[in-house]
């Protein structure tokens, strides 16, 4: 029940699965969904959301409905249910056990349901019991015959008494599961079927075991009618406060028409079939919800827009005006302190991508999607934030320090490439760690490493010669030395006299790239700075976002897996 995000409705988790999974048209997917949610009484909050530890949602027991409403809108054939009963009433219970069956016979789909002591009405409804107790199995054959098998072995079951709180009653002692177990064991080892008279003749009784057989009947029959006593004195105020008889009337029959609604929806072909949708439908399905999502969750898009803003502002303030009056190397200082503040935002997405992380891997373990398209839907909704975010802070910072706009678009495009490295390898730690800890110490010792050798502070020029490869690693590396050859190349303003030297620091563009090294200086490159920006910053910048984004994706496809 864990398994949803707390921001997304009821209705649109079944729609969701619908448009995955059914294989039908968009009016029959609405028929199903609506006939789904009709059946397992939840109609009433379609539209609430699901909730979570933040959000208030629907009940636990909602929650688990939810999840057998996912497996029926899908066409499943087997579907797992863990105590769909739980935090029901005994009305609804009978009535979601008995519209369950129905469901199971009309359009062939396997329920295997763990239920604890239902009622005897509810139990009556199994085709099939399987018995466990201490990992070992005691029973598993049909309901019917579980009365003759266990008399057969000793352990007749008392008149008056709930059969399935006196089975469950044996598996509370040792001896008597060893023994259930053992004549199981051996009934499976040669071939015979769980019979009655199987069951005798494979069966030796000792006087010690049928002691402690009748010892613990009466200690049935003894809790029962305390327990029947107990129910006697509260059975008055139980049914006026929760169930009278006009309501349990009135939720069976909702129950009953909602049954029959569903398994017209699932039974009758639909009119027209049509394919699953493919790698580029599920690519749109799954952006479709995470744009929804992230619009419901707009505190944390708030919160990033405040950063990125705060960011722009005190850059703007420590670096007025700082393109006419001061030198070259406080510009690059302005973009440097820019991308170290910048950085932190992708952090928000490595967050959301360990929150989904869970969902991600039940959807895929039930084969709604793969991770290709779940993954690129993943980048493209981070690519969204991160480009509000980098557009908020040039906007207000190019005007501020007096940035020629003719170089906007150029820096723009180096900050969100950037940007997109960074946040492949917060993906890339959301995929290979389990926890947030684990993920956030990751990412955070990669960017501190190459936050240091950045081609800025430390760079080819200023570095011992073993480690300046370390410098090659850093998107930092790529990111100023692009910026350095878009500010600076060919730029009047900055150079050509002498006055301007003295100003700026530098007398050509080609003494500043090789001051730092950049542009290949330092290895002889014979490329001019242009073709070096487009030849190796764009590329490479490139290379490791595809690169960390592939591995991402091959990792949580291949090597997560899932602990049911």
């Amino acid at each position: 029940e864990n398994i949803f995000n707390g921001n997304e409705e009821v209705r649109e988790v079944l729609a969701f699965a619908a448009a995955l999974k059914s294989g039908r048209s968009k009016e029959d997917q609405k028929r199903l969904v609506d006939a789904t949610l009709s059946f397992l009484g939840l109609e009433r909050v379609a539209t609430q959301r699901v909730g979570n530890t933040v959000v208030r949602g629907i009940s636990g027991g909602q929650k688990r409905r939810l999840v057998i409403g996912r497996a029926l809108v899908t066409n499943a054939s087997l579907a797992f249910c863990d105590e769909p009963t739980s935090g029901l009433s005994s009305t609804d219970a009978e009535a979601l056990m008995l519209g369950i069956r129905e469901v199971a016979k009309a359009c062939r789909v396997t329920f295997l349901i763990v239920i604890h002591q239902p009622r005897v009405e509810v139990f009556e409804l199994f085709d099939e019991v399987i018995l466990l107790a201490q990992g070992r199995c005691l029973y598993n054959d049909p309901r019917s015959q579980m009365e003759a098998y266990f008399s057969a072995l000793g352990f007749p079951l008392p008149p008056y008494v709930n059969p399935a709180e006196f089975y469950m009653e044996l598996t509370a002692h040792d001896a008597t599961v060893e023994q259930l177990a053992t004549a199981y064991a051996s009934r499976a080892e040669t071939g015979v079927s769980s019979r009655p008279e199987a069951a005798a003749s494979g069966a030796l009784l000792e006087d010690a075991q049928r002691q402690q057989r009748e010892e613990l009947a009466e200690e049935v029959d003894g809790a029962d009618a305390a327990d029947e006593e107990e129910r006697g004195e509260h059975l008055v105020e139980e049914n006026e406060e929760d169930e009278t008889p006009s309501s349990r009337r009135e939720s069976t029959a909702a129950s009953l028409a909602g049954m029959h609604a569903l398994v017209t929806a699932l039974h009758d072909d639909p009119r027209s079939m049509h394919p699953l949708p493919g790698f580029f439908g599920r690519f749109m399905i799954l952006t479709r919800r995470n744009l929804t999502l992230a619009w419901r969750d707009r505190n944390v898009v708030f919160m990033v827009a405040c950063n990125a803003l705060l960011v722009a502002m005190l850059a703007s303030v420590l670096f007025f005006n700082v393109y006419q009056e001061k030198a070259i190397m406080y510009h690059l200082s302005v973009f440097f302190l820019v991308s170290l503040s910048l950085a932190s935002i992708p952090a928000v997405n490595m967050a959301m991508y360990l929150e989904k992380k869970v969902s991600y891997l039940y959807e895929a373990s039930d084969g709604f999607y793969t991770a290709g398209p779940y993954l690129l839907s993943e980048m493209t909704t981070g690519f969204l934030m991160l480009l509000g975010a980098t557009l908020l802070v040039f906007v207000v910072v190019f005007p501020c320090c007096a940035f020629p706009f003719s170089k906007f678009g150029m820096v723009f495009l180096l900050f969100i490439l950037f940007l997109l490295v960074v946040d492949a390898v917060m993906q890339l730690a959301a995929a290979m760690c389990a926890t947030f800890i684990m993920a956030s110490t990751f990412a955070g010792g990669w960017l501190a490493l190459t936050s240091v050798v950045n081609g800025y502070n430390a760079n080819p020029k200023s570095m011992p010669a073993w480690l300046t490869w370390l410098v090659y690693l850093s998107p930092f590396y790529y990111l100023m030395d692009g910026v350095a050859i878009v500010l600076c190349w060919e730029n009047q303003d900055l150079f050509g006299t002498p006055e301007k030297a003295a100003k700026y620091g530098y007398t050509s563009c080609e003494e500043l790239l090789k001051a730092y090294g950049f542009a290949g200086t330092l290895g002889g490159s014979s490329l001019t700075p242009p073709q070096w920006l487009w030849s190796v910053d764009v590329p490479v910048l490139c290379l490791m976002t595809v690169g960390m984004k592939t591995f991402a994706c091959f990792y949580q496809a291949y090597c997560v897996r899932l602990r049911r």
